[in-house]
C-alpha cells in the first residue's frame, strides 16, 4: 500500500470513529438528562430503600427514598406524611439559596403524599400550595437569598397556613376542588432539615422551630441526629447514614454499631467501627407534639454535578477514540514500513 492509500485509509477510519464517538456521547448525555442540580452523596432522581417510621399515624420516607428526587425539570426534598385523625397536617424546614438568582428558579422544598402539601418558590415568592379534594395557595415575598430561613407549611380542615421565620405571613381558606402543582427547576442551594406533623402547631411551636432548630450538618460529615419522642414516652431515635435507628435502655447495635446507654441531658457519644457519630444537640430537642426529624448526612446540593459528568464522559471518549484510532492504525503503519524496506 503506497502512502497516499494509506494516508486516506487512516482519514477515514478516523472520520468513521469520530462520528461514532459523537454518537455515544450524544446517546450517554440523552440518558443521564441534561445538567441540572443534584444531591451530593446521592444521584439525581435518587432511588432506595424507603424507612418508614410509624409513630402516632407519622410516616417519614427517608432521603435515599422518595425524600430526595432531583432531576433536570424538577428539584424536590418530599416528605410521606400521613394526616392525623383530625385532617391535618404541617411540615418545616429550613432553606438557604445559594445566589440572587436562585431566587427567580421555581422548586419544591416539600410535599407529602397524595394530597400534596407543596412548598416552593415561585418568581421570588415563597408559595404553599394543598391540593386534593380541597386546595388553596398561600405566598409571601423572599427578603434575602444569602441566609439560612425557616419556612413552614400547615393546612387544618379549613385553611392553608404559610410560615417563614416563625410567623404567620399568610394564610387562605381551601376551596372545593383541586390545584395543579406548577413545573419546577432545579434547585440551587441548601436544605438543613425536615420537619413533619400530623396536626397543626401552636404560634408558640412555630416560634420554637425557628428558634431551636437542629444544628446544621457539613456535607460529607457523620454527624447523627438525635432526639426524643416528644409524648413522654421513653423512646430515642438517632439517624445514622440517613436511616433511623430506635433506641431503647442498654443500646445492642446492629450493623456493626457499638453503643451505651442514652440519658436526657447526657452528652451522647456512639462509637461507630471507623468514626465517631457525635449528636448535634444536648437533651431534649423541642417540646412538640408528634415531632420527627429526618436529614440526610450530605445536604448541599450540588448544581454542577451533572455537567461535570457530562465533561468526564466527553474526556473518556476522546481518550478511547484516541486509542482505538492508533490500534486500528498499527496494521497499516506496519504495512508501509515493510513497503518501504522492500
Amino acid at each position: 500500500m503506497n502512502r497516499p492509500e494509506a494516508g486516506s485509509q487512516f482519514v477515514a477510519q478516523v472520520a468513521v470513529m469520530s462520528i461514532l464517538a459523537v454518537a455515544t456521547i450524544v446517546i450517554i448525555t440523552l440518558l443521564i438528562g441534561a445538567p441540572g442540580a443534584s444531591v451530593e452523596g446521592f444521584e439525581p432522581d435518587a432511588s432506595g430503600t424507603t424507612l418508614e417510621t410509624d409513630v402516632d399515624e407519622v410516616t417519614i420516607v427517608d432521603s435515599t427514598g422518595t425524600a430526595i428526587e432531583m432531576g433536570p425539570s424538577h428539584s424536590r426534598v418530599a416528605t410521606d406524611l400521613s394526616d392525623g385523625e383530625s385532617g391535618e397536617a404541617a411540615l418545616s424546614t429550613w432553606v438557604q439559596l445559594d445566589s440572587e438568582a436562585a431566587l427567580w428558579r421555581d422548586y419544591y422544598v416539600a410535599q407529602y403524599g397524595d394530597a400534596q402539601l407543596v412548598l416552593l418558590l415561585i418568581d421570588g415568592e415563597w408559595t404553599g400550595i394543598h391540593t386534593d379534594q380541597q386546595s388553596a395557595i398561600v405566598s409571601t415575598d423572599v427578603t434575602n437569598h444569602d441566609t439560612l430561613r425557616q419556612v413552614g407549611l400547615e393546612h387544618d380542615s379549613e385553611e392553608l397556613r404559610l410560615y417563614v421565620d416563625g410567623e404567620l405571613v399568610d394564610s387562605e381558606p381551601l376551596t372545593d376542588g383541586d390545584t395543579d402543582i406548577p413545573a419546577t427547576d432545579s434547585f440551587f442551594g441548601t436544605v438543613e432539615e425536615v420537619r413533619t406533623f400530623d396536626s397543626t402547631l401552636e404560634a408558640d411551636d412555630w416560634h420554637t422551630l425557628h428558634d431551636d432548630p437542629v444544628a446544621p450538618v457539613e456535607p460529607g460529615s457523620e454527624t447523627a441526629r438525635l432526639m426524643f419522642d416528644e409524648s413522654g414516652g421513653d423512646e430515642t431515635y438517632v439517624v445514622y447514614h440517613g436511616e433511623w435507628t430506635e433506641l431503647e435502655g442498654n443500646i445492642e447495635w446492629t450493623d456493626g454499631l457499638e453503643g451505651t446507654t442514652l440519658s436526657e441531658g447526657d452528652d451522647y457519644e456512639i462509637d461507630a467501627p471507623d468514626n465517631t457519630i457525635q449528636p448535634t444537640q444536648e437533651g431534649e430537642l423541642a417540646e412538640l407534639p408528634r415531632a420527627y426529624i429526618y436529614t440526610s448526612d450530605s445536604n448541599q446540593f450540588i448544581a454542577a454535578d451533572t455537567l461535570s459528568r457530562v465533561f468526564s464522559i466527553l474526556l473518556v471518549s476522546l481518550v478511547v477514540l484516541v486509542v482505538v484510532a492508533v490500534i486500528t492504525m498499527l496494521p497499516t503503519l506496519s504495512g508501509g514500513s515493510r513497503s518501504r524496506g522492500r
